[in-house]
């Protein structure tokens, strides 16, 4: 009965330091990527600014996902698919006046 004790102990114990190992180094990350971010602005790197700014995004969702769990996935794919386009939202908009406008109207 001791032992099984301690094994659950000792399990939630080892559970616990790998959550937070893995909260820190989600955080390691995102301090690296700024740090890359601003090392390639101030040595004018400028092509890689762009892929900078992804890994920092890539960064922050990590450490969010670290702490919530992988259900915060799909807000990301809705911020990430907002605005990708301006095309794509702005015949959104068109489509959703559209819809609107007939069915105030009574076109619809």
């Amino acid at each position: 009965m001791f032992n099984s004790l301690l094994n659950g102990i000792k399990n939630a114990w080892n559970g616990a330091w790998s959550w937070i190992g893995n909260v820190f180094n989600k955080y390691i990350d995102i301090f690296k990527s700024v740090l890359k971010l601003f090392t390639d602005f101030f040595t004018g790197k400028w092509g890689n600014l762009g892929k900078d700014i992804q890994k920092i995004w890539n960064a922050l969702w990590g450490f969010v996902e670290s702490i919530f769990g992988k259900k915060v996935d799909s807000i990301k794919k809705g911020i990430e698919g907002f605005g990708n386009s301006r095309f794509g939202i702005h015949s959104t908009q068109l489509k959703l006046k559209s819809v609107i406008f007939g069915k105030v109207c009574g076109m619809v």
